[in-house]
């Protein structure tokens, strides 16, 4: 009896750390991932040699007991809420029709950081891309470019071929959908380099992935395609040509029935510098648990629910490698316990503070959510299907999954 509840103990300290780790695997695929692919991850597989012999290692047996969150696919794929949201899933759960080279990217690795590693804080917060030189105002003399190039010579601006490379800073692979979170978080910027510098970018996906070429309509917003239309070095003087059109229109050139945006990253891109901000960022995560806690029905969610609210999702990036080590560093604010649902669900999180101690938490940590939000403005948005929203129930009753609907449920990633 004593080695089944220890079995049991470790099977659940497994499950907590690998579920959250498949997510995010998942998602940086942009929601549809081979699960032959999964199981080559090596963090999948050390978590994997962890579970004890009395229980199944199988993702997709593992898998099943989380129908709220993926949704395993006929052709041995698993999908999260995220596929439908950006188009390479319908409502009823089937792969759309895509390229083959849009095939090929869905099984490429995307390396993330495992979750028994922090990323050691930032000693300046990078920004998601290297500003590139301004390009000449529209007032501009056509004679020249007063303090730049001369009449006739090249003036670099967002769209260099330098820019519309497809990989990030540490060499991993930028999806479509990421390239549409960073779009949303370039929406709330002055300068307008990056909104550019990212429409270009998501041209050359839309090229290579789907084979969409310039239309007239796109000839019309960013001046005729010429030979050197790749590179659209504008002369000295000249001003920078055409105009964006709106981040709904890019949503739908991506797939016409206008998928939902996902949550934009720039809090993470915008790393903490230094000790400081990351003790900022642990204190709103705090805050979230126990504001989204108060208000569940018994103050408990489970571990999986509270991972995947976008706000703690933005916020623990690379701070928190392991949430319940978080959890037993609070002990004084949360408990941490077996689910009374079943042993294969996850554990549950319950707020054991008094309502004198929340409101004095809320209160003293009031201005500091304010300054973040106004700082990141995605803070604020709840997330296209945060737990309670009911998505999951809708597509398990659409019946969805292996061969029409008789095998996972879905339902979201958040």
């Amino acid at each position: 009896m004593a080695d089944a509840t220890a079995d049991q103990e470790k099977y659940t300290e497994v499950l907590n750390e690998l579920i959250p780790y498949i997510s995010e695997f998942v998602d940086g695929n942009g929601g549809l991932a081979s699960l032959s692919l999964l199981s080559q991850d090596p963090h999948v597989k050390s978590l994997q040699a962890m579970i004890p012999a009395r229980y199944d290692k199988k993702l997709t047996k593992i898998l099943e007991q989380y129908k709220d969150f993926f949704q395993c696919l006929e052709g041995g794929r698993v999908a999260t809420y995220k596929a439908y949201e950006s188009g390479l899933i319908d409502e009823e759960g089937r792969v759309k029709n895509v390229s083959a080279k849009a095939k090929t990217k869905m099984k490429q690795v995307v390396t993330i950081l495992p979750v028994g590693e922090e990323a050691p804080p930032a000693e300046a917060a990078a920004p998601a891309f290297s500003p590139p030189e301004p390009a000449a105002a529209p007032e501009a003399s056509l004679s020249g470019n007063e303090g730049g190039a001369p009449t006739g010579g090249p003036v670099e601006h967002a769209f260099d071929p330098t820019d519309d490379n497809l990989t990030d800073e540490m060499g991993h692979e930028v999806t479509l959908m990421d390239l549409m979170d960073q779009l949303g978080a370039a929406v709330f910027l002055e300068d307008g380099s990056q909104f550019v510098q990212l429409i270009q970018k998501m041209r050359r996906i839309r090229k290579e992935t789907f084979g969409f070429d310039d239309d007239s309509v796109f000839a019309r917003v960013f001046g005729p395609t010429r030979p050197n239309a790749n590179r659209m070095v504008v002369t000295g003087g000249s001003a920078v040509p055409g105009q964006v059109n709106s981040l709904k229109r890019q949503a739908q050139a991506y797939d016409p029935n206008g998928p939902r945006m996902t949550v934009p990253s720039s809090v993470e891109l915008a790393a903490p510098r230094n000790p400081a901000e990351r003790n900022e960022r642990l204190t709103l995560v705090t805050r979230e648990m126990v504001n989204r806690l108060r208000e569940a029905p018994g103050k408990m969610l489970t571990v999986i629910e509270l991972t995947q609210i976008p706000k703690i999702q933005l916020l623990k990036k690379g701070i928190i490698s392991k949430f319940t080590l978080f959890l037993n560093q609070n002990q004084d604010k949360f408990q941490l316990a077996r689910n009374p649902e079943g042993e294969n669900k996850s554990d549950v999180v319950t707020l054991i503070m008094d309502e004198v101690a929340v409101d004095e938490l809320l209160t003293g940590t009031f201005d500091l959510d304010n300054q973040y939000t106004d700082m990141f403005p995605e803070l604020s948005l709840a997330g296209p299907n945060a737990p309670g929203t009911g998505l999951a129930k809708k597509f398990q009753k659409k019946g969805t999954g292996k061969k029409g609907g008789k095998g996972y449920g879905y339902g979201g990633y958040y």
